[in-house]
């Protein structure tokens, strides 16, 4: 089926350099812009597996052969891509769904012997993420790329420049509340103190005065009748 490719002539070092290297970068931009650290396992071998075909004929001098290999190999990852973006079932079966390893502060040490990692191992992926302390850590995932996404419980979480505006707008609103609610009470309270009659009271003098008389009246009533 190759037998055409050994047919065609092989061409200078340097300029098969040059073929070689360029065709391993179109071959890779064709593949995708995913760095490494995105890819799942069964990408990271093939894309490994393309720089070792197309790389190798600079000394056995068969590059048409490689850059057909190193072509088959990419249709192999586009073909791999394609399955796991169709068919979801697909992607959990290659290269398995994402394994939960801490929830609410507590290692899930059946999901971390499950995924073949040791405790030390996330707790140093937890400490990388910027977080000292296990019970601040709401969920913690492991991710089909072997990277770990961490949540902070919301108590534990870092307040952002939007939160501070949203509660800078909040309180801003609760003052200007506040100062109608004020405003209506004391119209209201005016209202109140126009429409209710006024009472008038004895001044304290007087009231005194009265007092006094009355008191005087019946001590002079009483010392009367004691002298018949």
């Amino acid at each position: 089926m190759t037998q055409w490719l050994d047919n065609l002539p092989s061409l200078p070092y340097p300029l098969k350099a040059l073929l070689i290297v360029s065709a391993g970068i179109f071959f890779l931009r064709l593949a995708g812009k995913r760095s490494l650290m995105e890819m799942t396992v069964a990408e990271t071998v093939l894309r490994i597996s393309v720089g070792t075909v197309i790389i190798t004929p600079l000394a056995m001098k068969k590059e048409w052969g490689a850059l057909y290999g190193g072509a088959l190999l990419i249709i192999g990852i586009i073909i791999f891509t394609w399955v796991m973006q169709k068919y979801p079932r697909a992607r959990n079966f290659i290269i398995g769904p994402p394994s939960v390893v801490v929830k609410d502060g507590k290692m899930m040490m059946k999901e971390i012997k499950r995924a073949r990692l040791t405790a030390d191992e996330v707790e140093v992926a937890i400490r990388q993420s910027g977080i000292s302390n296990l019970d601040d850590v709401e969920l913690c995932i492991l991710e089909s790329s072997g990277r770990y996404s961490t949540t902070l419980k919301p108590l534990k979480k870092v307040a952002t420049v939007g939160d501070v505006q949203n509660l800078s707008k909040d309180v801003k609103k609760l003052q200007q509340d506040m100062q109608k609610i004020l405003a209506l009470l004391g119209q209201r309270t005016r209202q109140h103190d126009s429409n209710s009659p006024q009472i008038s009271t004895p001044k304290t003098g007087s009231l005194y005065k009265e007092a006094y008389d009355e008191a005087k009246g019946d001590g002079f009533a009483g010392s009367g009748k004691e002298s018949q």
